[in-house]
């Protein structure tokens, strides 16, 4: 199996308090994904946000379901 890594960077002209809060909400990404994607994530809640936190998804490209793992 081939693993694929993305990485995206961008800068937001918000407080840095107030983007951290928002994106260290795992559930925040469903509010920020089309929901054309089908996109839940699979990982049960609460997440904790911690440096080698795991998140598991599931979403679907053109209809073909693909599961991402995130690691923060």
């Amino acid at each position: 199996m081939r693993i694929h890594r993305f990485e995206q960077e961008i800068t937001l002209a918000r407080p840095l308090e107030e983007v951290f809060a928002f994106f260290s909400d795992a559930g925040n990404l469903d509010r920020v994904t089309p929901p054309w994607l089908g996109f839940r994530t699979l990982t049960p809640p609460p997440i904790r946000m911690a440096v080698g936190t795991r998140i598991e998804y599931r979403l679907k490209i053109h209809g073909i379901p693909v599961g991402w793992e995130t690691e923060i």
